[in-house]
């Protein structure tokens, strides 16, 4: 742990929680290394927009005419970010939310931004209780018996503050044992990038989450400067997509991109391009403001063996019409099965992860340009295609084991590497037969019993017709 000075506890309230830069109040409580309350500071805030959105929840005891006296965030803000220097560690209740609302206030109204180490409270309950769903800061008060003015800034700082000190009691422990008792990294806020507060014992799915962000920011934060400026990235901004920079560790591309002049931001607002997953036909036109991720990769120059485990797969596809379509229809509409040529009749299926590779359009395009097909069902398939020659003797995978027990129908399973030698001359086709499509037994249909109710109704009926013939 770093040497710290000392530590504010910090918590903001937003006047439209649609709107980060919209804050309207902040609250601050320093304390000396030994969490004893030293001074508290509050500020209330001219949001600049009229409309409050903050839920039914939140009453606040001023209206917007009573804020329009206030300064801006962008008068005022200066001020608090006194507190917020260097040296001193800075608490939080779900502090990740109020570290973006300084990002974008500081974006919208053109402040220099802070930097600082901070720590979650939420964390730190994780850490010590072993349990990892969040707890609200009026749970834990309740839970620790104490009260305080919930969504009064100041309050809610101090009672974060109250909060982290039985957390550390109950743990036995001071902050500086954190890291090496719990497996406790602490965040920090560093231009305009956020690196995430976590624990080492979360679950695999969201440590990866994590590991993959706080990869970025460590790409940004220690780029050293050596630029080959590339025209349409030279002094632009881009913004990686929340889901795509958790997914993946995007920072090959990233640290390529800062080599073509382009800047990364974390705040979506701020950015002149979003890097997304997500395919518009109105931004494959280049109408809006987002890039696809791929085409962002393909403009860098980066080659396939570049972007060995990236996901190109996108996770949307909106047509003009506004109807979202699968990837593979998009691809069907975008690259039609060619009416003859000498792969004509054979069919190829990509397993899971051989289907997000940067090289599988590609791939995609030269086997229905010769005639061939691309189709997710294996029965009647020629090849299927994995990613790694390891996969073909993965004892877990029940589609290749399923395959195996086809041995003699004529279904190979073939890597990429091998798949992209097999197109690069001309096909020979093999001598044994394609698998009938209908070859697998099908299921037989159980019919279904009529229910009670419609049974009785049934006879009712016939009872009725019986009577009228009569």
């Amino acid at each position: 742990m770093r040497q710290y000075k000392n530590i504010v506890s910090l918590d903001f309230e937003l006047f439209n929680s649609y709107l980060y830069w919209s804050i309207c109040w902040s609250g601050a409580v320093s304390a000396d290394l030994g969490l004893r309350e030293t001074a508290r500071y509050t500020r209330l805030y001219n949001p600049v927009t009229r409309r409050k959105n903050t839920g039914s929840k939140i009453k606040f005891p001023f209206t917007f005419d009573d804020l329009k006296k206030e300064p801006t965030f962008g008068g005022a803000g200066r001020e608090l970010f006194k507190l917020l220097e260097e040296d001193t560690l800075v608490v939080g209740h779900a502090i990740d939310n109020d570290v973006r609302m300084i990002i974008e206030a500081c974006h919208h109204y053109k402040l220099p931004m802070p930097t600082f180490d901070f720590l979650d409270t939420v964390v730190v309950y994780s850490a010590v209780t072993g349990t990892q769903e969040a707890r609200s800061l009026s749970h834990l008060a309740e839970q620790f018996g104490f009260e305080f003015e919930a969504h009064d800034p100041t309050e809610d700082a101090a009672a974060t503050l109250e909060v982290l000190r039985r957390l550390l009691q109950q743990a036995d422990c001071g902050l500086a044992d954190l890291e090496e008792k719990f497996g406790f990294h602490f965040g920090r806020l560093e231009k305009g990038m956020m690196r995430r507060c976590y624990i080492e014992s979360v679950s695999h799915k969201a440590l990866k989450h994590i590991e993959n962000q706080n990869a970025l920011f460590d790409t940004v934060v220690k780029f050293d400067g050596n630029v080959e400026p590339k025209p349409g990235y030279n002094n632009r901004t881009f913004c990686f997509a929340g889901s795509l920079s958790a997914d993946q560790d995007v920072s090959r591309v990233a640290e390529r991109l800062l080599r073509a002049g382009g800047r990364i931001t974390g705040c979506l607002h701020a950015a002149d391009k979003t890097v997304t997953t997500c395919i518009d036909e109105y931004e494959m036109a280049g109408q809006t403001d987002a890039i696809f991720f791929k085409t962002l990769v393909t403009d860098l120059g980066m080659t396939a063996d570049d972007c060995d485990g990236l996901d190109f797969k996108p996770t949307k596809i909106t047509a003009l019409s506004g109807v979202n379509i699968s990837y593979e229809e998009y691809l069907k509409k975008r690259y039609p099965t060619a009416a003859d040529g000498d792969m004509k009749g054979e069919r190829f299926v990509f397993n899971s992860s051989a289907d997000r590779l940067y090289i599988y359009e590609q791939l995609y395009r030269e086997i229905t340009s010769r005639g061939g097909s691309v189709t997710p069902r294996v029965r009647g398939a020629r090849y299927f295609v994995l990613n790694t020659p390891e996969q073909i003797d993965d004892t877990h995978d029940l589609r290749i084991l399923a395959l195996h027990s086809r041995a003699g129908r004529g279904v190979r399973t073939i890597n990429v590497a091998e798949l992209i030698t097999l197109l690069a001359s001309p096909y020979e086709r093999p001598a044994q037969p394609l698998p009938p499509v209908g070859d697998a037994p099908r299921k037989k249909r159980r019919r279904r019993r009529p229910s009670k109710a419609k049974q009785g109704d049934a006879e009712n009926a016939v009872a009725a017709q019986h009577e009228n013939a009569n």
